[in-house]
């Protein structure tokens, strides 16, 4: 479980420690025994809805039509 180390992990961000590799070593350590993936997501959680969302079929794309107006 993550959370008796999300203080910890916050400090060290602040700190600039901003590696989710080097946050995971850091707190595996201290007693951490969960996997890498948690601790990703705890320090970047915007980056998975990005990714989730590009992979959607068309999102943030637009055809050259569109794009620039109907044609006239």
């Amino acid at each position: 479980m993550l959370e008796p180390h999300t203080a910890y992990l916050s400090e060290r961000f602040t700190d600039g420690v901003t590696s989710p590799t080097d946050l995971y070593r850091e707190i595996r350590d201290r007693g951490y025994q969960g996997s890498e993936l948690p601790v990703r997501r705890y320090v970047y959680p915007d980056s998975i809805a990005r990714t989730l969302m590009a992979s959607c079929s068309g999102w943030g794309r637009s055809s050259p039509t569109t794009a620039a107006g109907p044609p006239s």
